[in-house]
């Protein structure tokens, strides 16, 4: 283009600045001295919503009173610091960047700022231009980066926060198995990986160390035909215990009875004990009987002992777990104690259970019974619910009960103690099983079939069609993460069908999947022997606070010294002054020293054992309540203990509300007696 003049030429330049001015994608503002606008670029009009120049002329001081500025943070920047100013006092920013919001619209955007100032020869503002860059895209997209970054932070804490906890459990687990002096061992076939016990080690000195090198199997059966049978015996799952010899790290032979259990992730877990002192000493007791003892007598022996060997130093760890919950309030303390409680409950239940249906399969259980009145058991189980329900987290659960109108006084004949434990296994799968909704318990007169119908419904997950037939085999459990996360042997229904079987009952369910399961069992019932419950037949309840015992003395006969300290902090808080024994010469000591008003008495004594120091007792007339105290916990030891002349027969391990009730019991029933004399 040729250009013929300098006035043409400064119109042409003036068209190009002006054509440019208006495509810029950045917005432009010029102002002058009195910052009063003299132009913007539609760019500028876009970006701060003004549909045309002429407005934003007339109406300027009121646009500007509208803004506001913000640096990235969010913090509100003074008047004197605006870009404008900054121009207009001529320090011209650069690359500033501002959250800038119209506050008249409430539209809110991002800008990135240049500045430009003007000055004529006096040093006046001649004219002030100011760039906006619109980074609103930018800024949002960093912001949305961030978050994705803070989740991706807050994800890693989590995950973090579980795995720790995840290790806290397992160690408050493993402490727990470490302090059973019962060998336990857990192998994982699918990464041939096992796992030892402090009692594994204590008993024959094989370490885990000592396994990487070589498996347990050969080193504690270095014969390979025996180690064979073993192996044979392990894979088979036999129920019940079996005793087999193991070579120790010292190069001895000792004598050990296992049982080995296969959990639902395929784990195989082993519980053993070593009874080599308890073997010789049946063998001599064989030799000096003419062998007349037979093997079933043997392992009622055995069992008796691993029950006792258990429940002593369980006695002590949920003895003084109740005593810490009396007084640690705080999480996560607290949570600490209620596990500790609950697996050491699931273990002394594990071991009830494996005696349960050893002398089941020997036909040795026999059942004790009484007047059982079915009202009484529908309020037993309703408190075993409520605590079940706590302990597994279901306080969404509800309890409902169905006594037949008129039947509240219903009653059999029977052993209440095994009623209650089939409901009890029961109670406790339908909590287990059932998220939300209820659970059910009642019964019906059938006196055509001349028996009574109980029968325990949830609206649980129900059990699948094609795993109906294994609910009453040992050993099946369903749903393996409900499983891990509750725990359970699935010997529970195992022994419901077996204790069903021996009152000559049936037990059956009916169940579909997604809306729940009804468990049904009979007794036999003859109106004949019905028990009719009047006003005042049932006992009122016994009070579990800490009696009143101020002035009375109380005498504790145990060897155990964690044990007598249990029992000890428990009976401090009766003000009763209580005194001692570690055997059975001393407990006749100070029984005849003192003035005692109450005797506690460990069967297991040393010097004079605890029927020896009764028959004493009982020799000097004096009637005072006398309680064995003991880790023998079958049918069979409390008949020997009433006999012997016991009052009461408690089971350990003891817990601090029974122990007070027991107390209660005796002070009410002295009361009774002086209000008839």
């Amino acid at each position: 283009m040729e250009i013929s003049s300098s006035g043409q030429t400064e119109d042409h330049l003036q068209a190009y600045y002006a054509t440019t001015f208006q495509c810029m994608s950045e917005g432009v503002v010029i102002f002058d001295a009195n910052l009063n606008v003299l132009n913007a670029n539609p760019a500028f009009l876009k970006m701060f919503r003004i549909s045309d120049f002429d407005k934003l002329k007339a109406c300027w001081e009121e646009f500007k009173n509208h803004l506001e500025f913000f640096d990235l943070n969010g913090s509100s920047i003074p008047y004197d610091n605006w870009p404008f100013q900054k121009v207009f006092n001529n320090v011209s920013p650069v690359a500033e960047k501002y959250k800038v919001v119209r506050r008249d619209i409430g539209y809110v955007s991002y800008v990135s700022c240049n500045g430009y100032s003007n000055f004529d020869k006096h040093n006046e503002l001649h004219f002030g231009v100011l760039c906006l860059q619109d980074i609103t895209k930018d800024v949002n997209l960093e912001k949305e980066l961030n978050d994705k970054l803070e989740e991706s932070r807050q994800f890693e804490q989590v995950l973090t926060d579980s795995q720790n906890r995840l290790k806290g459990e397992r160690e408050l687990l493993q402490t727990l198995i470490n302090s059973i002096p019962v060998m336990i061992t857990i192998y994982d076939p699918g990464v041939k990986e096992i796992q030892l016990n402090k009692a594994v080690e204590d008993i024959t000195g094989w370490t885990l160390p000592d396994t990487e090198k070589a498996s347990i199997m050969s080193l504690a059966y270095p014969d390979p035909d025996y180690r064979q049978e073993v192996a044979e015996y392990m894979k088979s799952l036999e129920p019940g215990f079996k005793d087999i010899i193991m070579r120790t790290k010292d190069g001895r032979d000792i004598e050990t009875s296992w049982a080995n259990i296969m959990i639902p992730d395929g784990r195989q877990v082993g519980i053993g004990i070593d009874v080599s002192e308890r073997i010789a000493a049946e063998k001599e007791i064989i030799a000096a009987k003419e062998k007349a003892e037979n093997a079933a007598n043997v392992q009622a022996a055995f069992l008796q002992n691993v029950s006792h060997e258990v429940r002593t130093p369980m006695n002590s760890i949920l003895g003084f777990t109740g005593l810490l919950q009396k007084s640690i309030k705080s999480i996560p303390e607290k949570d600490y104690l209620d596990a500790i409680k609950y697996n050491g409950n699931q273990l002394l239940r594990l071991i009830d259970d494996i005696v349960d249906l050893s002398r089941m399969d020997n036909n040795e259980l026999m059942l004790e019974k009484k007047a059982v009145f079915l009202s009484k058991v529908i309020y037993d189980s309703k408190q075993q619910f409520e605590g079940l329900k706590l302990s597994m987290n279901k306080q969404q659960l509800e309890f409902r009960e169905n006594i037949p109108e008129g039947k509240t006084g219903i009653g059999l004949n029977a052993d209440v103690d095994r009623i209650q434990q089939v409901i009890t296994n029961l109670v406790s799968n339908a909590v287990k099983y059932t998220e939300e909704g209820y659970i059910e318990l009642g019964y019906e007169v059938l006196r055509d079939k001349k028996q009574v119908m109980f029968y325990l419904k949830d609206t649980g997950q129900g059990i699948p069609e094609n795993d109906q037939h294994k609910v009453f085999k040992r050993f099946e459990q369903f749903n393996g993460d409900k499983t891990r996360h509750y725990g359970g042997t699935g010997l529970g229904l195992a022994i419901c069908k077996n204790l069903v079987k021996l009152w000559g009952g049936e037990i059956w369910f009916e169940s579909e999947p997604s809306k729940g399961t009804t468990f049904y069992f009979t007794h036999p019932y003859d109106e004949q022997e019905q028990v009719v419950m009047s006003d005042d037949s049932e006992e009122e309840d016994v009070k579990s606070d800490a009696p009143d015992l101020a002035g009375k003395t109380i005498l504790v006969a145990e060897d155990d010294f964690y044990s007598y300290m249990m029992m000890h902090s428990i009976l401090m808080e009766t003000k009763a002054e209580v005194l001692h024994a570690e055997d059975g010469e001393a407990a006749v000591d100070l029984f005849s020293e003192n003035h005692t008003d109450f005797v506690f008495l460990d069967i297991r004594l040393p010097k004079l054992d605890g029927y020896e120091v009764l028959k004493i007792i009982r020799q000097t007339k004096r009637s005072i309540p006398v309680i064995a105290l003991t880790a023998h916990a079958m049918s069979s030891d409390k008949e020997k203990s009433r006999k012997a002349g016991f009052d009461y027969h408690a089971t350990k391990p003891v817990s601090m509300d029974d122990l007070y009730k027991l107390l209660n019991r005796f002070l009410r029933e002295d009361r009774e007696k002086e209000k008839s004399n």
